[in-house]
């Protein structure tokens, strides 16, 4: 979904969530729903950066996982050709999982 749709969705839903307060009498709740809209940038802003961490924890571990799986793999092969093949796949795990370490680090 891209930033203005979401955006928009967001204000929407906030502003019927004020209509329904409005409608019920809630004036505590009126405030605190006109106080997130008038934050609602830095709302979106912090959604956006939780989405992209959990995106970036995700690929973390999966770079992990496979890196696990390699070893092993090395572990088990007999074949030094094959082992030097799994070595090099492994040292591009490794340094895509440095990448997405300093990414998460800049967060």
């Amino acid at each position: 979904m891209r930033t203005n749709t979401i955006k928009q969705t967001w204000v929407n839903d906030h502003l019927d969530l004020l209509n329904y307060a409005k409608q019920i009498g809630d004036t505590a709740w009126q405030n605190e729903i006109i106080a997130a809209l008038k934050n609602s940038e830095t709302h979106l802003q912090e959604q956006a950066q939780y989405k992209l961490q959990f995106q970036l924890w995700q690929r973390f571990d999966q770079l992990n996982h496979r890196v696990l799986e390699l070893y092993q793999q090395i572990r088990e092969l007999g074949n030094e050709a094959e082992s030097l093949q799994l070595q090099e796949k492994l040292w591009g795990l490794k340094i895509e999982r440095v990448r997405v370490s300093q990414q998460l680090r800049t967060l």
